[in-house]
Order: structure tokens, then sequence, then C-alpha cells
């Protein structure tokens, strides 16, 4: 125990999450909210092995690919941070079902680790009385984790992600508060659009 201590501290970077991300489900579909770091230029899956060539209408020899994929392990990870996998993705991987909510969600993709708890906002049958107030019927916190990492900071993050969780549910129940925040994240996002296509 004391060696696997040792080892985590002298390899901090294996502590941090590579990204956080909360993905909310309602009406309207699955949508990412938030995500930290924001991915300013998100890489662009146009050939293989996000290689961005100078003619788009250049053919790729066969033996090249087999070439380039000699020693070559795919990943998610660059510059210590997410990377290759688009809002829209990451909204679809992590919009999950209410069977899924309540318990613990993990994927693994390539060498990144992504755990989380998603929580319902749904109404049990024994509460039917609630009047619901929002159109978001479940919302998911997620932290992009080193898949290599120890499987005890894998646990702190779920623990993390659930407790986050059960704070936010019990806030949106209690004033809305998921849904006040919802929306000035979209206007927040639909102003920074407007201003992009102006430019």
């Amino acid at each position: 125990l004391l060696q696997e201590i040792i080892f985590m501290m002298e390899d901090s970077s294996s502590l941090d999450p590579l990204c956080i991300i909360l993905v909310k489900s309602g009406a309207h579909g699955g949508k990412l909210l938030f995500r930290y770091p924001f991915n300013a230029h998100p890489s662009h899956p146009t050939s293989p092995n996000n290689i961005i060539r100078d003619n788009p209408y250049a053919l790729t020899i066969s033996e090249d690919l087999l070439n380039q994929r000699v020693n070559t392990e795919p990943t998610n990870i660059k510059d210590g941070q997410l990377d290759g996998l688009s809002d829209e993705t990451l909204a679809n991987l992590f919009s999950v079902s209410k069977i899924m909510c309540g318990a613990k969600f993990e994927l693994k993709l390539n060498d990144v680790r992504f755990v989380g708890h998603p929580v319902s906002l749904e109404p049990d049958a024994s509460c039917e009385s609630l009047v619901r107030k929002t159109t978001i019927t479940m919302f998911h916190i997620v932290f992009a984790l080193r898949a290599v990492g120890n499987y005890s900071i894998v646990s702190c993050y779920h623990e993390l992600s659930q407790r986050l969780g059960l704070i936010l549910k019990h806030e949106e129940q209690r004033v809305g508060y998921l849904t006040q925040q919802r929306r000035r994240l979209t206007a927040a996002q639909d102003e920074i659009v407007s201003v992009g296509e102006v430019d």
C-alpha cells in the first residue's frame, strides 16, 4: 500500500482528470452542457490517425496505411487533455437511459476511462404528486481519466460524481437550479455562435 501511495505521489498527473463533462437529456434529446477544459480546436477525423493532408482530394495509398499503423496505439489524450471526441459524440455516449441512472457508469475508450453516476430527474411511481418544472429527464457528470490510473482513483471520482449528482438533483427539485443554469449556458453558447457567424 505504501508503494502505491508513493507511486501516485510521484505521478500526480494520473490523479488529475483529463476533462469534466456535464450532459443532460430531456424532451429535446441529449446535449453536452459543459466541458472543462473547453476544446477550442477539435481534431479533424478526416483521415486515419487524424493526419491532416494539404490536399483534401489526395488518395492514401494502402501501403502507407499499413506503415502508419505499425507501433501506433489509438489515443484520445493530447497535451494532457481529452482530444478527438466531438461534443455531439460525448453527448451521445453519456445521455443514458433511465435504466442506467442511479448506478456506476464506466466506459473505457482507447486510453481514456470515463467515470460517472447518471441521475434521473423523472419522478418514481411513488412520487406521482410531484409537479415537474423541467424538461430535463436526466443529467450525468462524467470525469475523463487516464485508463492506466489506479482503480482506487477511479472509485474516488465515481463517488465524487455520485455526490455532485445528488446535490444537483436536490437543488433542481428545490429551486430549479439545473434548469436555470442550463438556460444560462445555452444562452451563452448561442451568443458565442452568433458572434462567430458575424466575424
